[in-house]
């Protein structure tokens, strides 16, 4: 991507960054950079130098609030999308840009529309985890569930033998009550106030990597990126060498620095395409 589409991009999304930082601030709502995001911050002060998107997370109460508020808080020039909107698949939110087009390599096919396609930020739940055999379980039932809608969507290219069974399968099966009986399976533990972990169910890591001490992220902390101010869990480095591992600060090869790999971008819809 050439550097100057690639700092647009950037620009867009920080400011949906500070449209969520002000409703979080203004409704008393806990969220924390997160993923990449969070790694960028520490390693980078900023984006990390080819990043493409920013990562948010919040505890799955604060989740549910402040998709709430941005039904009359959220600005005319944003969108949400989330588990609430219709052929929507994915377990995270997205904040996006009206009139933009961030479209991924692997959306090219991406018929029924499941993921939107413009400029985001994503918004990650975390729901209570403990640490035993039932928690692992309880997360490879989610990344299962997941993968079969994926299926039921023809999102993976490939067509083995279980994919052709698994898609027999879903033939019958509503989308809508797939996700509904997928996302109840991640906040089973939710009732237990006094849990010590949280993690992102169902995500496509291992949940070694996706489940952290509450204690490690809460009262969050401060850490700057870009230039601002933003809250960080309370233990940043904690959090990325759960995800990372313990090199995180070290800079990845060329052939594994990851980006979502978009084939076309367009800052607003009616001036067309940017050159990539």
């Amino acid at each position: 991507m050439k550097p100057e589409v690639l700092h647009k991009l950037h620009e867009i999304e920080i400011e949906m960054l500070d449209e969520i930082d002000r409703i979080c601030k203004k409704h008393h709502i806990t969220y924390f950079l997160s993923g990449g995001t969070l790694l960028g911050a520490v390693r980078h002060k900023g984006f990390i130098p080819w990043d493409d998107d920013i990562d948010i997370a919040l505890l799955r109460k604060d989740y549910d609030k402040f998709q709430e508020i941005c039904k009359t808080e959220l600005s005319d020039k944003f969108e949400l999308s989330s588990e609430k909107t219709k052929n929507y698949i994915l377990q995270q939110a997205k904040l996006q840009m009206r009139n933009t087009v961030f479209l991924e390599k692997g959306c090219l096919n991406n018929k029924n529309n499941t993921q939107r396609w413009g400029i985001f930020v994503d918004i990650f739940p975390l729901d209570n985890a403990k640490s035993g055999y039932c928690t692992r379980i309880q997360y490879k039932i989610a990344q299962k569930m997941n993968y079969c809608l994926e299926i039921k969507l023809e999102l993976i290219p490939k067509k083995t033998i279980k994919y052709k069974l698994v898609r027999f399968f879903m033939r019958c099966i509503n989308i809508e009550l797939w996700k509904k009986f997928r996302d109840s399976i991640c906040k089973l533990q939710n009732v237990n106030d006094n849990c010590t972990y949280v993690a992102r169910m169902g995500s496509s890591y291992s949940i070694e990597t996706m489940r952290w001490l509450k204690e490690k992220l809460f009262p969050v902390s401060q850490i700057e990126f870009e230039g601002k101010m933003y809250p960080a869990p309370h233990d940043p480095h904690y959090f990325l060498q759960k995800k990372y591992g313990i090199d995180y600060m070290q800079l990845p090869p060329i052939e594994k620095r990851r980006t979502h790999d978009p084939v076309k971008i367009s800052f607003n819809i009616a001036e067309g395409f940017v050159d990539l």
